[in-house]
């Protein structure tokens, strides 16, 4: 995408993952004063946040009647392959695709370390379903970062990637062999000494449910004890009432939960925060009982 300074935006290089065009085309887009992004449809439900470094946007809507999370990762240059160097904390939705096997539909996390020269190591996998990470192997690959910010991996051809320009954040989308799609962040750890109080403001929150498909959005407003006020909840399917949640963060910046409303999904809630203190991911299981929706959520303050 590029984007002018009157928001008029024209694509270009768009695919997805049926290996046609995107289905893209040029429209324009306007910002308000609290970072939300609309287009100039007006009956779009497309709205994305812009994060208060300006490098991403995230948001959820509707695409030619799909459900969807959105993103934009602003682009730069001067990359060196030596920027993935760390350990990263990946956090990972996939979707049946056409594999056509709803066991499919997973929440993968995992520790990913990565050398100067790209050599990574998946480790501590856990995935929805019970089992360790599915199509990610503990056996050495490699990440290639170009001078632009595109990654790719040697582990599957399929893989595309984005580094943020603070070097912090990893984008990716990938196809697995039998067909399914995964959506990957990749946060950059590191902090020592985060606590609840680093939670306290208001967050933008957008999900993804699969199985049956559903996006959500709500504001959250955390306390610096780290219990968050959920309202303006909105949901592809329906409203929701205002909720709440009580989050734990670690001082290594991973967070935790016991809850989730009447839901429980919280007890499997597992997440990151970004090292600059304004981004959270995380993924859960909701309405466990009646059936598992694996859920990607995503918090920008």
């Amino acid at each position: 995408l590029t984007i002018d300074s009157q928001g008029n935006v024209n694509t270009s290089n768009s695919v997805n993952s049926d290996g046609g065009g995107g289905g893209m085309s040029s429209f324009k887009m306007g910002i308000d004063s609290t970072g939300v992004i609309s287009t100039n449809d007006p009956t779009s439900t497309t709205r994305l946040n812009l994060a208060s470094n300006k490098f991403i946007a995230v948001g959820t809507g509707e695409s030619a009647g799909d459900e969807s999370l959105y993103f934009m990762v602003k682009s730069g240059s001067g990359f060196q392959q030596s920027d993935l160097q760390g350990t990263w904390r990946m956090q990972d939705l996939v979707h049946q695709g056409k594999s056509g096997n709803a066991n499919e539909n997973v929440w993968q996390r995992a520790n990913v370390s990565i050398s100067s020269t790209g050599a990574a190591t998946v480790s501590s996998g856990l995935a929805s379903n019970g089992s360790g990470t599915t199509g990610w192997t503990v056996a050495p690959f490699n990440f290639v970062l170009n001078s632009q910010g595109t990654v790719t991996a040697t582990l599957n051809p399929t893989f595309y990637g984005v580094l943020t320009a603070d070097k912090n954040l990893m984008i990716a989308m990938y196809t697995n062999g039998n067909g399914s799609i995964g959506l990957s962040f990749f946060v950059k750890t590191g902090s020592t000494d985060l606590s609840n109080a680093d939670l306290t403001g208001l967050w933008r929150t957008n999900f993804l449910a699969i199985s049956d498909i559903y996006w959500g959005r709500a504001l959250t407003a955390f306390n610096t004890s780290g219990l968050g006020s959920i309202t303006q909840i909105t949901q592809s399917n329906g409203t929701r009432p205002n909720s709440s949640i009580q989050f734990s963060l670690a001082n290594n910046g991973i967070l935790t939960s016991n809850e989730w409303g009447a839901e429980g999904g919280f007890q499997t809630f597992g997440g990151i925060m970004s090292l600059d203190k304004n981004l959270m991911i995380g993924t859960l299981t909701q309405d466990r009982v009646v059936q598992p929706h694996p859920t990607l959520v995503i918090w920008i303050k």
